[in-house]
């Protein structure tokens, strides 16, 4: 009993001389993978875990149900790699809101990609690295990275967020001591980062470039989250326009599908997409021409300008007519929230009413359905 009580002395001075290295705690009763045996192994609730900054740190699993790896070792230097939830992080208290934690973030850039008659193409203005011949060299002849492309997505966790793609590792992993939580901000003090397609050295890069003056920056630098409704923005070191490095916004998986879909030029369902909304704040923009509780069912409006009326809500879907100003239409339902053009309103599913032309002066049909934007109409 004795040498039991002295061995768990020990063990915890060992501890206590590496404190500086991040202590991981487990949750509960886990089987937790081996890394150098590739063998299981049981662990009890409260056991602990060193995590040394080494070349894995951690990343995201392929693995259905997908899911984020943490590498963690003990103090005899045995390495082992867990899911990520099944432990926390010693002496942290802070906690990311589950709103944030369960929500899907993707690039803003996504739904400008909706209004383009090229999206494939267009992404490469965005995501520059999917034309280099490191990305090429990676598929066999018979596929090509438009089989590959996936939205990019964030996650963010107690400890950690992290970017990366459904169908390739095109990942940049990101652990983070939380600064600050609140309903309008995130802040995080970034230890490490980390990418399975990233060498600094060799000068190999498969992830996005604007990520590689992060990954040479001194650690720990800030970056800053400020929150807004569905938009996110993300800034390095501090709030100001300069070091803006990426506008997010929250969606749905299902929504995620469809612009993906809609980007590889696949069936797709755009009325499923949910646009972002600001929040209740003085960012919404004052050159809204329409506000949105203006717009209510069955009542009659008149088109501003020269307008589309399209068979659905969204700007891809066909043109039935274009409508000139002064038609009357009466509204018979309300769709989606959308900003276009600085305007916030709904698009209406509208039926036209007598007397309506179209640009040309042409006659449109009384009773007509479709839809359009109702940041046109008064």
């Amino acid at each position: 009993m004795k040498r039991f009580v002295v061995f768990a002395i020990t063990l915890l001075l060992n501890f206590e001389l590496i404190a500086n290295e991040p202590i991981f705690i487990l949750k509960k009763d886990s089987i937790i993978m081996d890394v150098n045996l590739d063998d299981e192994h049981d662990f009890l609730k409260g056991d602990k875990f060193l995590y040394n900054f080494r070349d894995d740190g951690f990343g995201v699993s392929l693995d259905k149900p997908l899911s984020i790896k943490l590498y963690l070792h003990d103090i005899y230097g045995t390495n082992y790699f867990c899911n990520i939830n099944d432990v926390y992080l010693a002496g942290y208290e802070l906690k990311i809101d589950e709103n944030i934690r369960n929500s899907y973030w993707i690039p803003s850039y996504y739904y400008n990609l909706l209004k383009s008659k090229t999206p494939l193409d267009d992404v490469l203005k965005y995501e520059t690295y999917w034309a280099t011949k490191i990305i090429q060299s990676r598929y066999d002849k018979d596929i090509t990275w438009k089989d590959e492309f996936s939205i990019l997505r964030y996650y963010f966790g107690d400890f950690y967020f992290v970017v990366f793609g459904r169908y390739v590792y095109d990942d940049v992993d990101f652990f983070a001591y939380l600064e600050e939580v609140s309903d309008n901000k995130l802040i995080y003090n970034v230890q490490r980062m980390y990418s399975h397609f990233f060498d600094y050295k060799e000068k190999t890069i498969y992830v996005q470039p604007e990520y590689i003056p992060l990954f040479e920056k001194a650690v720990p630098f800030k970056i800053i989250f400020t929150i807004n409704g569905d938009y996110m923005e993300m800034y390095i070191d501090e709030i100001s326009e300069k070091n803006l490095f990426q506008t997010l916004v929250r969606t749905t998986p299902d929504a995620c599908n469809q612009i993906e879909n809609w980007i590889k030029g696949n069936s797709n369902n755009l009325s499923k997409v949910i646009f972002p909304k600001i929040g209740n704040t003085s960012v919404q923009k004052e050159a809204t021409k329409t506000s949105i509780s203006n717009i209510t069912k069955n009542k009659t409006m008149t088109v501003t300008e020269n307008l589309k009326l399209r068979s659905g809500e969204a700007t891809s879907t066909q043109v039935l007519a274009i409508m000139q100003a002064g038609t009357k239409v009466k509204i018979l339902e309300l769709g989606k929230a959308e900003t276009i053009d600085g305007i916030s309103s709904n698009w209406v599913k509208v039926e036209v009413q007598a007397n309506a032309k179209d640009r040309d002066g042409k006659p449109i049909k009384t009773g007509t359905v479709g839809w359009c934007y109702g940041g046109y109409l008064k």
